[in-house]
């Protein structure tokens, strides 16, 4: 059984039976092929970063749609250690919108990657 098979049969929700049934295997991949059912890679909203403008917000993207971003530090240095701040727009309240502060761009990111993954999770749709 190939694994895409596999992942398609689970999709299905058929349990893994020493006797392979060749037809649900053929009748799966066939659907998939023809676009009927997807996989849930396929199906996972993808989440991208982009930055309009050097040096300026770099916002964080579901599809079309801007759904957070991550703010480089200030310019101005101070005492403190400049901290990039990230902030998710998508939330039940949207008062007071998920945010925070870390060290590091990437640190950055990845908070708010998780943000709007746990908020789709939640939501359903990841």
């Amino acid at each position: 059984m190939t694994d895409l098979a596999q992942h398609l049969r689970d999709l299905a929700g058929v349990e893994p039976h020493p006797l392979r049934n060749a037809h649900l295997e053929s009748a799966l991949l066939q659907a998939y092929r023809a676009g009927e059912i997807i996989t849930r890679e396929e199906a996972r909203p993808a989440l991208t970063f982009h930055q309009p403008h050097p040096g300026g917000r770099i916002l964080l993207m579901l599809g079309q749609h801007q759904i957070g971003a991550v703010f480089p530090p200030p310019k101005v240095t101070t005492l403190q250690r400049p901290m990039w701040e990230w902030i998710f727009w998508l939330s039940s309240a949207s008062a007071c919108s998920p945010n925070g502060k870390a060290k590091t761009e990437q640190a950055a990111k990845n908070a708010l990657r998780a943000e709007a993954r746990d908020w789709l999770h939640k939501a359903g749709v990841a």
